[in-house]
C-alpha cells in the first residue's frame, strides 16, 4: 500500500458536538427553533449546506430531513438538492446567508468539544514510518478542516487536504479523491497508484466515492 485517504469527521476526530452547537446557534440567530442536538449528527456527512438544510427542515417540523440529498446536474458540473419539501418556505438566498453565518461561527468554535479519536496519532506515525502517503478528503469546508488539523498538530502528516469547494462537488462524487491522489503523487514526485490506495471513511458517501473513482 502506498497511499491512504481519510475522511475527517467520525474517522480522525469526533466533531459532532461542535457542529451541532454551531447549527443551533445559526438557527437561533435567524429566528428558527433549535433542533435536538442528539439528532443533528444524523444530518452530517454531505457537507455544510446539506447539514444546514436538513437541520432547518427539522426545525420547521418536517419529517425525514435526513433523506434530503444532492444529485449531480445533467452536465455533471454542479450539485442540486433533492427531496426538499415542495412547500419549503426558505429561499435559497436566505439559505446562502445562513450558510455563510454558520461557516463563520463554526470556524471560530470548531474545537471547543471536538476530540481526536484514540490512537489516531499512533496510526499516522505508523504510516509515516512505512512511507505510506496520506490525504484527507472531507465534505467539510477546506479552511475549517485545515484549521482543526493544525490545532491538533496533525496537519503535517497529510500531503493533501481537500474539501468540496476545491472541486465543486461533495462525496460520493469521486472528484475530491482524484484531486487528493493527484496532489499526493505530485508532492512525492512519484505516482501513487489507485490500486494501492485505501479510502478510510465511516459512511456510505465515503465508500461510494471510492467505488466511483474505481
Amino acid at each position: 500500500m502506498k497511499g491512504i485517504i481519510f475522511d475527517l469527521d467520525g474517522v480522525l476526530l469526533n466533531s459532532a458536538p461542535d457542529m451541532a452547537t454551531s447549527i443551533n446557534k445559526t438557527l437561533e440567530n435567524f429566528g428558527f427553533s433549535t433542533v435536538d442536538e442528539n439528532i443533528i449528527p444524523s444530518f452530517i456527512g454531505n457537507g455544510a449546506r446539506l447539514l444546514l438544510i436538513r437541520s432547518l427542515t427539522a426545525s420547521l417540523g418536517y419529517e425525514n430531513a435526513e433523506m434530503i440529498g444532492e444529485v449531480a446536474s445533467k452536465d455533471n458540473k454542479t450539485m442540486k438538492i433533492k427531496n426538499l419539501p415542495v412547500d419549503f418556505p426558505v429561499s435559497q438566498e436566505k439559505i446562502d446567508e445562513m450558510l455563510k453565518w454558520y461557516i463563520s461561527y463554526y470556524k471560530e468554535h470548531s474545537v471547543e468539544n471536538t476530540v481526536l479519536y484514540p490512537n489516531v496519532i499512533m496510526v499516522l506515525e505508523a504510516c509515516k514510518k512505512n512511507n505510506i502517503h496520506l490525504g484527507v478528503v472531507s465534505n467539510k469546508p477546506t479552511a475549517i478542516s485545515k484549521r482543526i488539523l493544525s490545532i491538533f498538530q496533525i496537519d503535517t502528516y497529510f500531503d493533501a487536504i481537500i474539501g468540496p469547494e476545491d472541486t465543486g462537488k461533495t462525496k460520493p462524487a469521486p472528484d475530491g479523491l482524484a484531486l487528493a491522489l493527484k496532489i499526493m503523487s505530485e508532492k512525492n514526485k512519484q505516482e501513487i497508484p489507485l490500486s494501492e490506495t485505501l479510502m478510510v471513511g465511516d459512511s456510505y458517501y465515503d465508500i461510494q466515492s471510492g467505488k466511483n473513482l474505481g
